[in-house]
């Protein structure tokens, strides 16, 4: 086999940030980076070489709150595309890290001096995945028909996450108390499938099992 050489990327990068208020601070940037010599394994032989290559280009904005009134908060949206081609003359294809729309909102509220209530909130298109579209019989054994790589995406993916903290002061040191709860409302948010063949050829697609969907966590926090 070839030796393999060091993947390689140029960056081009190019922002700008303006105060709305003396408390609120809006950013936007673009960017676009060129990829060569990526790293390609042949399905078929699981050979590797250097035949790859791509591109990522995307532009995010984001509006950040300092504390003011006891607020602090942020909003962040990004949209990009990630694409990549195996070979010269071969089909652009999007790459597993591509997901297009993403979007972040972070605030947090202190109602007075020892309670503070926090949130965040995540949203991004499904990453994508080559799925299989059929199975044929070779020999008796059925073998799964993959269909064109990463031609399917997986469901959007969404959480929403909140804490509250109590703060508690004896003398020259502090306590806090606090409860998070991880995925509020439960999403359960796909990121694999398991796909099987029965016995008579039909191609079963599953979601492996995950950690609880919402989770709670309470801690205590001490300084001194």
């Amino acid at each position: 086999n070839e030796a393999l050489r060091s993947s390689s990327s140029i960056h081009y990068v190019a922002g700008v940030e303006h105060l709305l208020s003396a408390n609120t601070q809006f950013s936007v940037e673009g960017y676009y980076k060129e990829l060569d010599d990526v790293f390609v394994e042949s399905y078929a032989t699981r050979v590797t070489t250097n035949e790859g290559s791509g591109y990522a280009r995307g532009v995010e904005l984001c509006v950040q709150r300092k504390m003011s009134a006891g607020f602090v908060g942020s909003v962040a949206y990004t949209y990009s595309e990630s694409v990549r081609r195996d070979g010269e003359g071969m089909r652009e294809y999007y790459s597993e890290f591509d997901r297009p729309h993403n979007l972040t909102l972070v605030g947090s509220f202190a109602p007075s001096e020892n309670w503070r209530i926090g949130a965040k909130f995540l949203y991004a298109t499904g990453s994508p995945y080559t799925p299989i579209v059929g199975s044929e019989q070779v020999g008796g054994e059925w073998y799964a028909v993959r269909g064109e790589k990463n031609s399917a995406r997986y469901p959007d993916y969404h959480m929403l996450d909140v804490r509250i903290d109590r703060t508690f002061r004896f003398g020259g040191w502090e306590l806090m108390a606090y409860l998070d709860v991880w995925n509020v409302y439960g999403r359960q948010n796909v990121t694999l499938y398991d796909f099987s063949i029965g016995d008579d050829g039909e191609v079963v697609r599953t979601v492996p099992d995950e950690a609880p969907r919402t989770l709670p966590i309470l801690g205590l926090e001490a300084k001194f």
